[in-house]
């Protein structure tokens, strides 16, 4: 089988979006489909260091071909435009045959407005339904209009949630050719076991962006509730010095750490010494879908994990099983399900140890395997 995966974007980027389409392209070539990645790249970057920036084998898949785009986070370019990247990709893939797989909305309309010109089907992965968190009414109207097309003539979908499937069938009357497949870790970063002994002199840990949604802005009002503890936040992004002043004037400054951005492998290392982890997302239409990457991360690491209260989080873990969770944007709630672990050993070793049990369920093998078999369904129906 053959996967043909076009990234309207520049090559390399540390955000979540772009760590998941590499990881699960590289899992599709490991479970034997021949996977070709169609992107643009920043200058000076080869096939080989891109790989290696995401930690993935230079001698293995996927392959990268790169093609003319333009976007005005290309410095001295003070403009994007999708045309130049549609043209020479719709060339290239009449050239190919194999399944589309793609999750950017414009690019999906573009392709499935030319379906009578491409070789195979077409697959979105759905994310979020942009629609509904457009400020702008016009913008949220055509963002509709857009989204709805696609699911209504896609070969497929995918979603990460099950919410966000069961929302997709009813705003937009989807077709049954849908399927639910959350995001994933890496198979080599899944610990066998949970944490072992206490982590007494260790740390509270949150890795990810620092946009507001993500509710760290709760975690720091919890920390006022947890004059013990200490917090290490890995992140950057253009709130970091907001949030570092709000930490000052909180009185939080001695307590609270900002590393700045870090690597995936960074973050990792700085996982394994912290005694508990915090997925704290804020109640709105994107973390309502969200499948958050870190999730399977801090599941992965052998700590616990306390989370927030909402369903593509639910799709993963069960509460007092694999996880704590919160009211979402509760600090309060948030500090006592901290607490509860730090202060009961035996619970945070079976919450850990359940999770680095269940996460095995969503590796990026795992992954990969159901996607293709997806594939395979649609391709024999």
């Amino acid at each position: 089988m053959k996967i043909l995966y076009p990234l309207p974007e520049l090559l390399p980027d540390g955000r979540a979006r772009f760590i998941q389409i590499m990881n699960t392209s590289s899992a599709l070539s490991s479970a034997g489909a021949e996977t070709i990645l169609f992107t643009g790249r920043r200058p000076g970057w080869t096939e080989e260091r891109i790989k290696s920036y995401y930690g993935l084998s230079t001698g293995g898949g996927p392959l990268i071909r790169f093609l003319p785009i333009l976007r005005k986070n290309i410095p001295g370019l003070p403009f994007s435009w999708r045309g130049l990247f549609e043209f020479f990709l719709l060339r290239r893939l009449r050239s190919e045959r194999g399944v589309i797989l793609v999750r950017h909305p414009k690019l999906a309309r573009f392709l499935l407005q030319r379906k009578h010109l491409l070789p195979g089907p077409v697959i979105f992965e759905a994310h979020e339904i942009f629609s509904l968190s457009a400020g702008d009414p016009a913008k949220r109207e055509k963002l509709g209009e857009t989204e709805g097309y696609i699911y209504r003539t896609a070969d497929g979908i995918i979603t990460i949630s099950t919410k966000l499937s069961e929302d997709i069938k009813e705003f937009f009357n989807a077709g049954p050719r849908s399927i639910v497949i959350p995001n994933a870790i890496r198979d080599d970063w899944v610990m066998e076991h949970g944490m072992h002994g206490p982590r007494d002199d260790s740390y509270i840990f949150y890795a990810g962006s620092l946009y507001a949604w993500k509710g760290i802005d709760t975690l720091i009002e919890a920390m006022s509730l947890l004059p013990a503890e200490r917090l290490c936040i890995a992140g950057g992004g253009k709130r970091l010095d907001e949030l570092k002043e709000y930490v000052k004037r909180k009185g939080l400054a001695g307590r609270i750490n900002f590393l700045g951005e870090l690597r995936q492998e960074e973050v990792v290392t700085l996982l394994r010494k912290a005694k508990v982890a915090i997925v704290p997302n804020l109640e709105h239409k994107p973390s309502e879908y969200s499948s958050p990457l870190k999730l399977f991360e801090f599941m992965g690491a052998g700590i616990p994990v306390v989370a927030s209260d909402l369903p593509g989080i639910r799709d993963v873990v069960k509460d007092g099983r694999e996880a704590l969770l919160f009211r979402p944007g509760d600090p309060r709630d948030l500090a006592r399900k901290i607490l509860r672990i730090t202060n009961d050993m035996k619970l945070a070793e079976s919450l850990a140890k359940n999770a680095s049990v269940k996460v095995k369920e969503f590796t990026y093998s795992r992954r990969a395997e159901r996607i293709l078999q997806f594939i395979q369904d649609i391709s024999t129906s």
